[in-house]
């Protein structure tokens, strides 16, 4: 296994995940309910206090936050040099927030203006949701191209997340014909992902390597963005070793795994991940996006939590049919 690991690094170098510009936000904000949505913020909604020297009543309107941050986050996108980390987390949760509250006001008041709610409203309510969605796409595409095995994981989660929405009748409509269909294709390309996730346990487990080589006495403390547990990292004789085989070990199922795709899912693989990291109930897999709760974007998920899991065939099923009513329940994995 490690030299075939060794093969497949060499063979693609890392790809990205090492860039000097993490994504993040423009600045700091107070993430509050505009009042054309409606109600009032409860307790858990999330502050973020303004940072001074910001004069409060010179802040635009909400939309037009919103609508500047957007426009700054996908100019970040398009930089060859930008990349994921604690700080993509916060980017991911604001765009879900803004899909969300958007997607409730059309919703609640419809695609016509009445009650009250003008056409202006409606339309901006659309165009920020639709934004938000194109800007989790493409940063999708960014975790697909990292290197880094959590990024391949957090992919999951934000494809999950969009195919979440796409299941919803009136997100075709919303989105418009182009950006759905570009949305949909993206989550649908499960061979692509497969490549991405296997050329990422090759990266991270030879840059695992260096690194604990040229480590000396004190080990790493992550592998592939990962933080390793307290358990494999107390110092007690022969500890390091027994931590190295036991991530070896780890990483050995991945490879497994990532090489023969949903055929290779098989408790006891995931069990032996979850030796190293901490694991999920099965029902945490996203194996039926209807009754899926989305955890959000509050922390980072577990390795391979999501691989292979019935998500992946509702995406290219719904590829196909085009109607997310029609996308039947996917078949149990062996």
């Amino acid at each position: 296994i490690a030299r075939e690991l060794r093969a497949a690094n060499t063979a693609t170098p890392p790809r990205t995940g090492t860039g000097t510009e993490p994504l993040v936000l423009r600045r700091e904000r107070l993430i509050s309910q505009p009042s054309w949505l409606g109600g009032d913020p409860g307790d858990d909604w999330e502050e973020i206090t303004v940072p001074e020297p910001v004069d409060v009543t010179a802040i635009p309107s909400i939309a037009t936050a919103w609508s500047d941050d957007m426009d700054w986050i996908g100019e970040q996108l398009g930089s060859r040099n930008v990349t994921l980390d604690s700080g993509g987390l916060q980017v991911m949760r604001y765009l879900s927030g803004i899909a969300s509250l958007t997607r409730a006001k059309l919703d609640r008041d419809g695609e016509s203006a009445d009650n009250g709610v003008t056409a202006e409203e409606l339309a901006i309510a659309s165009r920020l949701y639709s934004e938000s969605i194109r800007l989790m796409s493409r940063i999708s595409v960014l975790a697909r191209s990292s290197g880094r095995l959590v990024d391949q994981d957090l992919g999951d989660l934000i494809e999950i997340w969009l195919l979440s929405e796409c299941f919803r009748e009136s997100t075709r409509q919303r989105l418009g014909e182009p950006l759905y269909q570009q949305v949909v294709a993206r989550l649908a390309a499960r061979s692509e992902r497969q490549a991405a996730r296997r050329q990422a346990v090759a990266n991270s487990w030879v840059k695992f390597e260096q690194d604990r080589q040229s480590a000396g006495r004190i080990p790493p403390t992550e592998v592939g963005g990962f933080t390793l547990s307290n358990s494999l990292l107390t110092r007690t004789p022969g500890g390091s070793s027994v931590a190295n085989r036991r991530i070896g070990h780890a990483f050995a199922e991945l490879w497994r795994w990532a090489e023969a795709g949903a055929a290779g899912t098989r408790p006891e693989r995931s069990l032996v991940i979850s030796w190293t990291w901490g694991g999920r109930p099965p029902s945490a897999r996203a194996d039926d996006v209807r009754s899926f709760s989305h955890t959000g974007f509050d922390d980072w998920p577990r390795p391979a939590q999501h691989w292979f899991a019935g998500w992946e065939f509702q995406a290219e099923e719904l590829a196909r049919t085009g109607n997310p009513l029609t996308t039947s329940q996917p078949p149990p994995l062996e």
